[in-house]
């Protein structure tokens, strides 16, 4: 098991890098941000409230970003087409990871410890609960399995999916390819050889404060 781990919290609520992610990261974290605000609405729809304001306005960003590439792509400017079709491979895959696995394994892979909660009649699901690993909060951090897994804590409002979980949690796969793969590794799916990514297109966004701000 390799040792605990923790970066900031959330790379995928927290921090707003639009501008420095690739074509097909982009779009692969805005269907993680629907993942789970869809789930965080149905399950928790009042108290996830601060969750899901973070989560909605780090949406608008990446919306906002993406739209402005279609814009340049489709106006004739040398750039990446953001919906080529080569990026269809690696999005089929993280939605199947993003559904498929382990989430309570990859926290136990981390080194952190979480006790089972029960089951919940809501989501038909496991449910498991133990100290956040972000904010230390010893009973407000869910974990659950089931058809649409992931993690929330009540009390500083990370949540995510297991390609998030693994992007915070386990060593070398901070990166969405290198957490994709790490993933399909785990389930025996074979993963695509991920694309080069260009340097200096953009210095990025962040959440501070409560604003958006460049970095």
């Amino acid at each position: 098991m390799p040792a605990a781990t923790t970066r900031h919290p959330e790379s995928s609520t927290l921090t707003l890098e639009g501008a420095e992610l690739g074509n097909l990261e982009l779009r692969a974290a805005l269907e993680g941000i629907a993942y789970t605000l869809a789930d965080l609405a149905e399950c928790f729809p009042m108290e996830s409230d601060v969750a899901r304001s973070i989560l909605t306005e780090r949406q608008k960003v990446l919306r906002d970003e993406l739209a402005r590439r279609e814009r340049l792509y489709a106006g004739g400017v040398d750039v990446p087409d953001p919906y080529a079709a080569e990026h269809d491979a690696w999005l089929s895959l993280a939605g199947d990871v993003r559904r498929r696995a382990d989430v309570l394994s990859i926290f136990g892979d981390a080194g952190h410890v979480l006790s089972r909660a029960g089951w919940s009649n809501r989501r038909q699901a496991e449910e498991w609960v133990g100290a956040c690993p972000w904010c230390g909060g010893r009973d407000r951090f869910h974990v659950w399995r089931g058809a649409d897994p992931g993690y929330w804590c009540r009390g500083c409002g990370a949540g995510g999916d297991a390609i998030t979980a693994t992007r915070n949690l386990i060593p070398g796969c901070a990166g969405f390819y290198e957490a994709v793969a790490w993933l399909a590794r785990q389930l025996g799916l074979p993963a695509p050889i991920a694309p080069h990514r260009p340097k200096g297109n953009g210095a990025g966004f962040e959440y501070v404060r409560g604003k958006v701000v460049p970095r």
